[in-house]
């Protein structure tokens, strides 16, 4: 089992729904209640997000590792308001770039399972 809570203090993250289809794209993430969650910034039209929704699956380059993971779409409007919360803590000032659209395009991610080393030219 993956200890996502040890990436608290991370914020160099990578998210990449389709491999073949995608470079790696740079977001912003939060733990809350012992869940991982994820935003896209310019909400449900990202291609990301878009993607990651059909697929279902995808890679999380994170703190020098590759995971494959698992998304579900957050649509609990008290947890949602919840997460911004946390991101506001986290992003201070740079969370209110996510707040217009991101809160609409919300994933829990689930850690699958560690799939390799990531490469620094990302």
């Amino acid at each position: 089992m993956i200890d996502f809570t040890s990436f608290t203090n991370e914020k160099d993250i990578y998210i990449c729904p389709d491999p073949q289809g995608h470079r790696p794209v740079w977001i912003g993430f939060v733990l809350l209640n012992n869940q991982f969650y994820i935003e896209a910034e310019t909400g449900k039209r990202s291609s990301w997000y878009q993607s990651a929704i059909v697929s279902g699956t995808g890679q999380l380059h994170l703190a020098d590792k590759i995971y494959q993971v698992g998304f579900t779409a957050v649509t609990d409007e008290r947890l949602l308001a919840e997460i911004q919360m946390a991101y506001y803590e986290k992003y201070g000032p740079e969370a209110r770039v996510m707040e217009a659209h991101g809160s609409e395009a919300c994933l829990r991610v689930k850690f699958l399972k560690e799939i390799g080393l990531r490469k620094r030219n990302e």
